[in-house]
């Protein structure tokens, strides 16, 4: 879920969605807070006394601006000379001329250091803003997310990013680590890693090999007679599969049939009190906020009543009832997937030596 830093900590979207679905989803979700820029420049002073009051250390900010004084005062003073010598009326010798040029790359240059100092200021006051919102979602949201897990969060600025790829940006620039784009992205890229990586070692363990060995019998094989017999052959593998298909289909039916009956039948009556505990609550709102809520297909929100849905709301029980299911569920799938995955590969694997037994027949009844 994405919302702006200014405000993500007491987001009420936020709060929902994660209430919603944190649980459900096991804990595999992230808040992503954009604009971790904003709201910093020009208001440095403040933002430090915020992080100060929230038990932060601050001390390399007041080590970096006591440095971009300094800096600043050198700056001034080499400025007024360059600048006096250009004013003088009485024209300049050729070393007081190269005297001025090398001058002006040293103003350049201490100009280049001010600049530097200004951006790792600027990237300590953002990066420690970035913990602090971060901190506090982990430990505001952690009700929502199962127990020994912490919720992920994620602090960027595109706008920043955007800097690094060429468009312009006024004031001081954060690092490429520091606009956390970067690790947002490879955490993003790591989400389907284990499952292409599944991909690939099937591939690679069993579909290659098999049609690797199919092409090498073939190339290999002596011409028979008893055709007919080894195309009665190959179609067996094909029959067991399919009988294989439809076992493990009608198993899974079977099992969602029986956690249907086992536990989602017994939890109705639960749930219609839990919802009818809801409607109670919903009595005791104003009648034109209910009547609002019902022109609103039961979503409404206003500045003084938070966004809400009493659909969800109703359902709430019973769709923890479900989630608590479906993970029972998902390893029946995965165990079932996997047996069937074993009875093809087998009947491949014996396909294949019967037909080799039929080739090392035939070949020796050729050599007699």
């Amino acid at each position: 879920m994405v919302a702006p830093i200014s405000r993500v900590v007491d987001d009420t979207t936020v709060y929902q969605l994660l209430s919603r679905y944190g649980t459900a989803f096991k804990g595999m979700i992230s808040v992503i807070c954009t604009h971790s820029d904003a709201g910093i420049i020009g208001s440095e002073r403040k933002m430090i006394n915020h992080l100060q009051q929230e038990d932060k250390d601050v001390e390399l900010y007041h080590t970096l601006s006591d440095q971009m004084k300094a800096k600043k005062a050198e700056i001034t003073q080499l400025n007024a000379k360059v600048t006096a010598t250009k004013k003088r009326k009485k024209k300049a010798t050729k070393a007081q001329m190269l005297e001025v040029r090398d001058e002006e790359e040293t103003l350049k240059d201490m100009r280049n250091q001010f600049a530097q100092l200004e951006a790792e200021r600027f990237e300590f006051i953002v990066t420690t803003r970035n913990s602090l919102i971060t901190e506090q979602l982990q430990e505001t949201m952690q009700s929502h997310i199962p127990r020994g897990q912490v919720l992920e969060v994620h602090c960027v600025s595109n706008y920043h990013y955007a800097g690094l790829k060429g468009c312009k940006v006024n004031g001081p620039r954060l690092s490429a680590a520091s606009t956390g784009i970067i690790q947002l992205r490879n955490n993003t890229l790591a989400l389907m890693a284990p499952r292409l990586m599944d991909t690939l070692e099937h591939y690679t363990n069993f579909s290659l090999q098999a049609m690797l060995k199919d092409l090498q019998l073939w190339l290999h094989s002596a011409s028979i007679d008893r055709r007919p017999e080894v195309l009665e052959l190959a179609r067996q593998p094909w029959a067991n599969a399919t009988l294989a298909f439809d076992h493990r289909l009608a198993t899974f039916a079977h099992d969602i049939e029986a956690a249907s009956d086992r536990t989602l039948m017994p939890a109705v009556s639960e749930a219609s009190q839990k919802a009818l505990a809801q409607l109670e609550k919903k009595r005791q709102k104003h009648p034109s906020t209910i009547m609002a809520f019902i022109r609103k297909n039961g979503n409404y929100a206003t500045k003084l009543c938070p966004k809400e849905s009493w659909n969800e709301n109703f359902t709430k029980h019973f769709a923890e009832v479900v989630g608590k299911c479906e993970g029972s569920l998902t390893s029946t799938r995965a165990l079932l997937t996997d047996k069937l995955e074993r009875s093809v590969v087998n009947g491949l694997n014996d396909f294949l030596k019967k037909i080799k037994g039929k080739r090392d027949d035939t070949l020796g009844k050729t050599v007699r």
